[in-house]
């Protein structure tokens, strides 16, 4: 995640995929809500477990299903964390 630091562009944080695996392609799409609070990351390639939300991160049982990442900056810290 990049901020404006007043002198330009700064990489502010790093975010991962919980499950990370090679060629899984997280990052692929972003996107960031208007208000620059939430974040959604892709890996379109994600071997998941089950579909829809809340599914299971550890399983590998669906081989190239996708998945999609939401994070959220915390209101105090500033910090992206994973909200699902």
């Amino acid at each position: 995640v990049f901020i404006d630091d007043g002198s330009g562009w700064a990489l502010d944080e790093r975010i991962e995929a919980p499950n990370a695996a090679f060629g899984d392609y997280f990052g692929f799409t972003v996107a960031l809500s208007a208000d620059g609070s939430e974040l959604v990351a892709s890996a379109w390639d994600e071997d998941g477990g089950s579909l829809g939300l809340g599914g299971d991160m550890t399983s590998n049982a669906l081989i190239g299903s996708g998945a999609g990442y939401v994070f959220r900056a915390d209101d105090v810290s500033g910090d992206w964390e994973l909200v699902r």
